[in-house]
């Protein structure tokens, strides 16, 4: 297929550094953007905690694991490109992604022509934008959303050039390369470059970024799932014990991820509780999934808590009051099965595996789970958190996130942000700690695994 023509514009300033902290706290809001909520009371760094943890290098933002071949091959083809500089690398990269995303596309709509599954070409990142005229690439790039796990599991490596932004600074195509091809190794006369950067992974089909392509899709080969799995075992192992993504990625070829129903948690996965017991994690496991519990009934007794202040500053013209939030507060804390789960948590040891969870959040968890005992003691919900002292730390909480955005402050800014709100303002649901995500690469490399 011809290559697209691709919709940018050239800036004159070059790539700026980014500080390591700022990259994280940017890495951080896209979590929260691709998790489709707006974390008011933060329990997303509880989500991130375990999640980083269990499965290092992983992202809400990934789709499917093929995505790391296809970015590795584009640098390395990039690197043997005359003409590619950092001041046009951006440019030309973009263009070697919309060739990929195009050979993509082709294959998915060759397949829904013969009224057929789309799965192997589920999950093409910036499909939307592509069938715009000229097609462009998506505000976030493939290579962005899967650096991390092309570092942190070993298919790039460099001594000086770790960062993105810096190895786009310092590119220089000669200096680049596929682990395995040193050029003049033998010869005794050639004063080898020192490799600004290393790339591990196989060959790339023929045919790689030519118009004679002849369509991609997501279904690791053979050899690929055996480098993928390779990879993931040779992720450093944690303090406790090695980690649950590498133990997964040992275990998946026997027993693959369960797909159905859809709605399955990981600790009530097989294959991740097999691996979490071989990893000696079974204690963290479920520590994760109370930590999930008790934050969901955050998340409710917020939206409820939300419900409330319009109520006790609206107008008497307002309508009959909104009671949608308080009633599903009230059904989940009459569920005593859920709510055992998150009294069973450990606040100690919670905070000792995520360490990063702030102060105010840590009262707010404490209050909640106060509160939950006073429900198994035959005390409603609403007349448990729905008060001036639940507000107050909830909205501490939140003030501290959002600023003057935060909709629990009896404030014209708090006023402003509540307007409109209903039930369908908020979403009130548990932490999956990417699951979604880590069981999509799961089944990947265990169908790889099986053609091997």
């Amino acid at each position: 297929m011809a290559r697209p023509a691709i919709s940018s514009t050239t800036s004159p300033l070059g790539w700026i550094e980014i500080s390591d902290t700022a990259l994280q706290r940017l890495r951080s809001e896209l979590e929260q953007k691709g998790q489709g909520v707006v974390d008011e009371m933060g329990v997303l760094a509880i989500h991130a905690g375990y999640a980083d943890y269990f499965f290092p290098g992983t992202s809400v933002l990934q789709t499917r694991p093929r995505y790391l071949f296809f970015a590795c091959w584009n640098f390395l083809w990039l690197a043997r490109q005359r003409g590619v500089s950092a001041t046009n690398l951006l440019k030309r990269k973009d263009e070697a992604e919309l060739w990929v995303t195009g050979q993509l596309v082709a294959t998915r709509k060759r397949i829904s022509a013969l009224n057929e599954p789309t799965a192997s070409v589920d999950g093409i990142i910036g499909i939307q934008v592509f069938d715009e005229e000229p097609p462009r690439v998506p505000a976030q790039r493939v290579d962005f959303i899967y650096w991390t796990a092309m570092r942190r599991w070993g298919f790039y490596r460099s001594r000086i050039a770790q960062e993105r932004a810096r190895l786009f600074n310092r590119w220089r195509g000669s200096a680049i390369g596929r682990v395995g091809d040193d050029i003049g190794e033998t010869a005794d006369d050639v004063i080898r470059e020192e490799r600004l950067a290393e790339f591990l992974v196989p060959e790339a089909p023929s045919g790689w970024q030519s118009e004679d392509g002849e369509g991609l899709d997501f279904e690791l080969k053979g050899a690929e799932a055996v480098w993928l799995r390779d990879r993931l075992l040779s992720i450093e192992d944690v303090a406790e014990g090695p980690c649950l993504l590498a133990k997964a990625a040992e275990l998946c070829v026997e027993s693959p991820p369960q797909l159905e129903p859809s709605s399955i948690r990981l600790w009530d996965d097989v294959l991740i509780r097999q691996s979490a017991k071989s990893a000696m994690q079974l204690d963290r496991l479920e520590r994760a999934r109370q930590a999930s519990y008790l934050s969901h009934y955050v998340r409710a007794i917020y939206a409820a808590l939300v419900e409330w202040v319009v109520e006790t500053t609206a107008s008497p013209r307002r309508d009959l009051p909104l009671r949608y939030y308080r009633e599903l507060l009230g059904d989940l804390a009459e569920d005593r099965a859920m709510r055992d789960v998150a009294l069973a948590l450990s606040l100690h040891s919670l905070f000792a595996d995520v360490p990063r969870i702030p102060g105010a959040l840590q009262k707010c968890l404490h209050h909640v789970q106060v509160g939950l005992r006073k429900v198994a003691g035959g005390e409603k919900a609403e007349a448990v958190f729905m008060n001036n002292v639940t507000h107050r730390l909830f909205e501490l909480v939140e003030r501290r996130r959002k600023g003057g955005r935060a909709r629990l402050s009896r404030t014209e800014q708090g006023a402003a942000r509540r307007i409109g709100f209903d039930r369908n303002t908020i979403n009130v649901y548990d932490l999956d700690y990417r699951w979604g995500q880590v069981r999509s690469l799961l089944a990947d490399l265990h169908r790889g695994l099986t053609r091997a």
